[in-house]
């Protein structure tokens, strides 16, 4: 089983209050069956995704996904420099 597409631009015209962020949350949850081992139970995980899908919706839709990011980021490849957001 993959992940579900999810066509980004929707955001845009959603208005995504608390009960759309927990429902397209759930629905995220609803595509994955995590497992459990010593780093975290499937139960942690789940909550974990609920939480990441919500906070990365309301950024998206805020316009704020970039805040936070350093300016320049350390790159794998030392030979070039990241492009200015």
């Amino acid at each position: 089983m993959g992940c579900r597409p999810f066509p980004l631009g929707i955001i845009e015209r959603l208005r995504l209050d608390q009960r759309r962020l927990a429902y397209l949350s759930r629905l995220a949850c609803s595509d994955v069956k995590p497992i459990s081992d010593l780093r975290g139970s499937a139960q942690y995980r789940l909550a974990l995704l609920a939480s990441l899908v919500s906070d990365c919706l309301s950024r998206l839709a805020a316009g704020t996904q970039a805040e936070g990011f350093p300016s320049r980021p350390v790159l794998l490849d030392t030979g070039t420099q990241a492009l200015a957001m």
